[in-house]
């Protein structure tokens, strides 16, 4: 039996492919996106490939190159959408320590305040 389990796409959803190491046919669980739909395919095609005669392999081989470079493609896109959300993220957090540092003072005695209860509440 073949069962192996795997996070795809920009979110990391958990896909599964399941099949027979005897017939070598399987099936993708929970492919998610665009990507995983490419995955799924290659997989299948992976599968085919083992059991097809010398004359269909180089037909499956060729097919399979061609997903296996569209895959790699949307990877390498969610990858950089990922790093570009990081960093806007920095950006952000950059701004947001300026800030601290900046209202050190005032940041300080608001919390001194909270935890003697000398300062104005409810």
């Amino acid at each position: 039996m073949i069962f192996r389990g795997f996070a795809v796409g920009p979110y990391g959803t958990n896909c599964f492919i399941v099949g027979s190491e005897k017939t070598k046919q399987g099936m993708v669980v929970d492919p998610g996106d665009e990507a995983s739909a490419i995955l799924r395919h290659t997989k299948e095609l992976g599968l085919k490939y083992e059991r097809s005669t010398d004359a269909d392999k180089k037909t499956i081989k060729e097919t399979l190159r061609g997903k296996l470079a569209e895959l790699f493609d949307l990877k390498t896109k969610a990858q950089e959408l990922r790093v570009k959300h990081m960093e806007a993220e920095i950006v952000s957090l950059k701004k947001n320590l300026e800030s601290r540092r900046a209202n050190k003072a005032k940041i300080v005695e608001q919390r001194l305040e909270q935890m003697t209860g000398e300062g104005y509440g409810w």
